[in-house]
């Protein structure tokens, strides 16, 4: 079964510049990584929210759990202070292209 889960936070002002940089550097190593079965997507919003969404083919395990960099991110969301957000699994109901040749690196 595909899993595709969302996550979606929102961290104080004064978190956000470091979360977008942990983030930044979390794709860095998974792009290094370059894992098979795997679509991820970070995506800042009004300053201080944060979307994560992540889709795993069949039969494929997550492999961000074997890269330091994700799970360094992931240890510094569990002790940020705040709730740790908790992914949902979604359904996708409609997706025409969705993202399909942007880039998403930038400095």
């Amino acid at each position: 079964m595909t899993v595709l889960e969302i996550l979606r936070f929102s961290a104080g002002d004064a978190q956000a510049a470091d979360i977008a940089a942990a983030i930044k550097r979390m794709f860095t190593a998974v792009e290094a990584a370059a894992p098979q079965g795997i679509q991820y997507l970070a995506a800042q919003f009004d300053e201080d929210e944060f979307l994560l969404v992540l889709h795993l083919a069949d039969g494929v395990d997550n492999p961000l759990t074997q890269i330091d960099e994700a799970v360094e991110f992931r240890n510094s969301m569990r002790h940020s202070g705040s709730p740790l957000p908790q992914p949902h699994r979604i359904r996708v109901l409609g997706n025409y292209r969705l993202l399909e040749g942007v880039g998403a690196r930038q400095s």
